[in-house]
């Protein structure tokens, strides 16, 4: 009759489905103490397995981690990852169980979960996997368990999770065959010790690529160091309308490691993908370095821009005022043909002088030229905000800077120009017209999508959003200050 029924392979079908869907194993262990009272019932080694739940679940995950270490491709990791997480969760359930069986299941599932977590260990000692990512997969899992996982479980005191070789595992991984380092569990012993070793890894950097695996890296150890310390700048809710430095609450424990990324970009000529790193955390409240280390970065800007304009885009973006004041001097005393045109950074720079007070004084210099034509591109779509149908944040923005500081005619003929109107029939009556029109049009339409065409998106995505949120303000400062001139 068993022989016929096939119990052996049937029942053992049964358990291993549920085992590898991450499935309670006390109820298989009471299973199998019941099976095991079945009068002749087979002898097989299935049969020896499924009346056993604790070799059972020992004998597929011995298999598994064989799987893994000998494992080379990516998609069979990630399945072979997520049966391994199922396995262990299945010595993870805390639901309530016959109180008569509570004391039983309790001892087995203590032995059960430390035989488990030493299988995970001897991986780590064992021969190594075929991919970084299998050791990275295995104490990921580790980290879970510990991390509740195993509710109420912790690891014997000699058999603990190293931190620092899963820090060290994620940032292989991370890194890659790309980049050459000899990263070890001692360079992330401690703070120092990887900062240290990340001056090592970017010696070998010099590419977009390179680059971004860095950021990639320091992202993930930010999470392993938490920094206490908070800024000097943290209690001052002042930003003097620059608009960049809200109230910060820490600033990076890596805020060296960072200083170091951003010096070595500059040098190799990735100063604007520096920026928009730099931008990007400032738009999510992060301050990266401390303020002496923002002097520094400023410096390494004059050093390699003589012109002063990636010292001012840079003091700009960390709200460095004096800094950016005197960078400014120095880029407006310049010769336009002697730096030459670049279309990314004059974008970058165009942006971040239009997030500043300063912005009217490029009208009594060299580079006012270049900057209107840059503001006027966009052609007669630039002027959509006068129909209540969202436009050119920069231009409006321009716009709105220039009549506020009294230079109304120079707005008027921006919005003119822009329009495609030729500048002989641009008169200063018509420009005084045409701006009083657009502001009284941008300030009546309250809807939020007005401001901005959809289409319409800055290069520093934080500084652009700043702007466009402060546009409505900067408006309303430049129609009070045409109506007080006009002398109504």
């Amino acid at each position: 009759m068993y022989g016929a029924l096939n119990i052996s392979e049937d029942v053992y079908s049964v358990i291993r489905d549920q085992l590898l869907m991450g499935g309670d194993v006390r109820p298989l262990h009471l299973v199998g103490v019941r099976l095991k009272g079945i009068p002749h019932a087979p002898r097989d080694s299935k049969w020896e397995l499924v009346t056993n739940a604790n070799d059972f679940v020992m004998t597929l995950l011995d298999r598994l981690l064989d799987d893994l270490r000998e494992c080379s491709d990516e998609r069979t990791l990630s399945e072979l990852s997520e049966t391994l997480e199922s396995i262990m969760k299945s010595a993870g359930y805390t639901t309530q169980m016959p109180p008569e069986e509570a004391d039983e299941l309790s001892i087995f599932v203590d032995g059960l979960r430390l035989q488990m977590w030493s299988a995970l260990q001897d991986f780590h000692s064992g021969e190594a996997p075929k991919m970084q990512e299998s050791r990275l997969a295995v104490l990921q899992t580790q980290d879970m368990l510990v991390k509740g996982g195993w509710v109420g479980w912790s690891a014997p005191e000699k058999q603990e999770l190293s931190r620092s070789a899963l820090l060290l595992s994620q940032s292989l991984s991370v890194l890659g065959c790309e980049i050459s380092t000899d990263l070890s569990e001692s360079d992330l012993d401690t703070l120092e010790a990887a900062e240290a070793a990340l001056a090592g890894i970017l010696k070998y950097c010099d590419s977009e690529a390179s680059f971004s695996k860095v950021v990639q890296l320091l992202g993930i150890w930010e999470g392993h160091w938490i920094s206490d310390d908070v800024s000097d700048d943290s209690t001052d809710a002042s930003d003097d309308g620059w608009g960049l430095d809200e109230e910060w609450k820490a600033v990076s424990a890596l805020h060296r490691c960072w200083l170091g990324l951003f010096e070595r970009m500059f040098r190799c000529g990735r100063s604007i993908s520096a920026m928009e790193i730099i931008d990007s955390q400032i738009a999510n409240g992060v301050l990266l370095m401390e303020s002496e280390e923002c002097e520094k970065l400023v410096a390494v800007a004059k050093e390699i821009d003589s012109s002063g304009a990636l010292a001012f885009e840079v003091a700009t973006l960390l709200s460095l005022e004096k800094d950016a004041r005197e960078a400014l001097d120095s880029f407006l005393g310049s010769d336009p043909d002697a730096i030459g045109a670049d279309d990314l950074n004059d974008q970058v720079l165009l942006e971040l002088l239009l997030n500043t007070d300063f912005f009217p004084r490029v009208l009594q210099s060299a580079h006012w030229p270049s900057i209107k034509a840059k503001l006027t591109c966009a052609g007669p779509e630039a002027l959509r905000g006068t129909s209540n149908k969202g436009g050119n944040a920069l231009l409006m923005r321009a716009v709105a800077l220039l009549s506020a500081d009294g230079y109304h005619y120079y707005s008027g003929l921006l919005l003119l120009e822009a329009s495609g109107c030729p500048r002989t029939l641009c008169t200063a009556e018509g420009a005084l017209s045409v701006l009083e029109v657009h502001l009284l049009s941008e300030l009546e339409d309250t809807s939020p999508h007005s401001k901005v065409g959809g289409d319409q998106q800055g290069h520093l995505i934080g500084v652009y959003g700043q702007i466009v949120a402060t546009l409505p303000f900067s408006q309303r400062s430049a129609l009070d200050r045409l109506l007080a001139d006009l002398g109504r």
